[in-house]
């Protein structure tokens, strides 16, 4: 039996990436959809392909979606997985940074980038419901600091 196909492979782990929410978080849903929907292998090699990756530095989602793609299709089926997986979240970085570039310049953007950094900093020594507080607090304050100007950069495009 050859395997699935490459583009399936693809398009599996590609749909996976597209809702990934980071970390080990999205082994159990590689597991559920490479073990118990498509049946690409067994519990058991799932299994030992996680503590594998667990066992490996780096980032151990990415590192799984490639050995099931490994076993499920060799080491073209490992690049298709780990590549489908990792594209969505590349493609986020590039659009990000791009509109970064672009628009640093203006008001609101520099205000929700210092507001982040603040946000980012007090986290540290955060709970939960506290982080979300201020991080709604920044928001609103962010937003209410330069709606006038977030509506001239609307209009203009």
């Amino acid at each position: 039996m050859p395997g699935p196909p490459l583009p399936a492979i693809f398009v599996a782990f590609f749909r996976l990436g597209c809702t990934a929410f980071g970390g080990p978080a999205m082994i159990p849903y590689i597991r559920r959809m490479a073990v118990d929907r498509a049946r690409w292998l067994s519990e058991d090699a799932f299994r030992v392909g996680m503590s594998l990756s667990q066992a490996l530095p780096g980032a151990t989602a990415m590192q799984v979606a490639a050995y099931v793609g490994l076993r499920a299709r060799g080491m073209w089926g490992g690049l298709a997985a780990y590549t489908g997986f990792g594209l969505p979240a590349f493609g986020m970085i590039l659009a990000l940074s791009y509109m970064y570039v672009r628009y640093l310049h203006l008001g609101p953007v520099m205000s929700a980038l210092a507001g982040l950094k603040v946000a980012r900093e007090g986290y540290a020594g955060m709970e939960g419901e506290e982080f979300q507080a201020l991080a709604a607090k920044c928001l609103a304050r962010i937003a209410r600091l330069n709606a006038g100007e977030a509506m001239k950069i609307i209009d203009k495009a």
